[in-house]
């Protein structure tokens, strides 16, 4: 269970650094950066579920992002009132997506975990309870999936990164499975 939960660190890392530089970059462009951080966020929330042992597809991820979207839309929006001032703008929005995309992807791991199946039955308290502990979950994996991704070599670090990449599509449950097999061996050497 802990390498299960070490490797659910580095990816919703890996996720929350793509989240950052796509928020960063796009956060002043006339098509802005919801339809590329939807993406990315479902993308990261069936990885994250199915390596902890949920089949989850791209609508069960829209259906558990949903459950967030008004906390998750409350953040976006803020942000949108700096977000497109030069510099400044482009720093808080890459900020606040990356804190948001980490507490989103604890939540999920939280969430499954817990053997809980839909989404959907949550109650406003579940949700709240969840929400919060994911926070708490993120600040006390934060340093650790950082210190393990700042150790890696070269070499793993190259392999850690097109794993991520591909990740992020929609996959065979085969190629997922050998995909999560390899960040195992390449985080375990870390531990």
């Amino acid at each position: 269970m802990e390498e299960k939960k070490r490797m659910t660190g580095m990816m919703i890392h890996g996720f929350a650094v793509a989240h950052m530089v796509s928020a960063a970059l796009l956060a002043q462009t006339v098509v802005g950066d919801e339809a590329v951080l939807t993406a990315l966020t479902v993308a990261m929330i069936v990885a994250v579920a199915k390596l902890n042992g949920a089949d989850w597809d791209s609508g069960a991820a829209l259906a558990f992002l949903g459950v967030f979207a008004g906390s998750y839309i409350g953040v976006r929006g803020a942000t949108m009132l700096v977000k497109w001032i030069p510099g400044v703008g482009n720093a808080a929005n890459a900020a606040v997506t990356f804190a948001t995309t980490e507490v989103l992807g604890w939540a999920t791991y939280l969430f499954v975990r817990k053997g809980k199946k839909n989404p959907k039955d949550m109650t406003k308290n579940d949700k709240d309870s969840l929400w919060k502990e994911a926070k708490e979950m993120r600040e006390k994996e934060a340093e650790e999936s950082k210190r393990l991704y700042e150790s890696m070599s070269k070499e793993d670090e190259a392999e850690y990164k097109e794993i991520m990449k591909q990740l992020k599509e929609e996959l065979p449950e085969s190629t997922r499975k050998y995909l999560l097999d390899r960040l195992e061996k390449i985080t375990g050497k870390y531990v």
